[in-house]
């Protein structure tokens, strides 16, 4: 496995433990001001190099409840993450996957058109969970290679699939870091909180009498989506630019 992979984003290996143990060994007045740097320069605005602006950002997001700025953050976190892994061996592909998918996943090799072909296996419910959030029929299961229960994927598919779990799982909170709990984040708090006012009051709608219950579901689905800050596809985007 890369070291320098594996150094750059220790929480997808040890989730919360990877922050914990660096805190440990940061003096409490140089955390304070990490942690104020990182909101005065708006660090979720673009995803540094650096393990622990990493870790300390998403940390402060999540637990101010910063929804918004959370979502529009690991959109960004994924993203590098995915463009970077895919320069990754497969052995580390793989543990990725394993961590933030399903350890089930494997890597076998298969015959496909004749030619024996390398691919990542993911059982069957575990890819209709993730592909369920992606518009493009290339996703529908008709459309997949399935043995036995599994679903056999090219590297980079699995790796967008990564993406997609790595996203969910942060602004969920399923891959949690936490600040300890004698951290003040007051200031912090307000700042962030305005910020966030500022982020919604950009995405309103026009004033006037609109029914959003009676638009269709699938629009008010969006809408709600887009007011959370939540990413859309550009189809998406369309679609709901259209139709208002």
């Amino acid at each position: 496995m890369s070291t320098t992979f594996h150094y750059k984003y220790p929480f997808l290996f040890y989730g919360e433990r990877a922050l914990a143990s660096i805190i440990e060994e940061i003096p409490l007045d140089n955390l304070r001001n990490l942690i104020s740097n990182i909101v005065s320069r708006k660090a979720w605005d673009r995803v540094s190099d650096d393990p622990l602006n990493i870790m300390l950002t998403v940390a402060i997001l999540q637990r101010l409840q910063a929804k918004r700025l959370l979502s529009r953050y690991a959109v960004r976190l994924s993203k590098k993450i995915g463009s970077e892994i895919q320069r990754e061996s497969t052995e580390t592909v793989l543990n990725v996957a394993r961590k933030i998918i399903d350890n089930r996943i494997n890597v076998e090799d298969i015959q496909l058109r004749g030619v024996k072909t390398s691919l990542f296996k993911i059982p069957v419910p575990t890819y209709l969970r993730i592909s369920q959030y992606f518009k493009s029929i290339k996703w529908k299961l008709v459309n997949q290679i399935v043995i036995n229960g599994y679903v056999y994927v090219g590297r980079r598919d699995l790796i967008r699939l990564i993406e997609e779990m790595l996203k969910d799982a942060i602004i969920n909170e399923r891959i949690r870091l936490k600040l300890p709990d004698h951290i003040d984040l007051s200031d912090e708090y307000r700042r962030i909180s305005q910020i966030e006012r500022t982020f919604t009051e950009k995405i309103k709608m026009p004033k006037g009498k609109i029914r959003v219950d009676a638009f269709p579901p699938c629009m008010r689905e969006l809408l709600s989506r887009a007011r959370e800050g939540r990413n859309l596809s550009h189809t998406e985007r369309f679609s709901l630019a259209t139709f208002l």
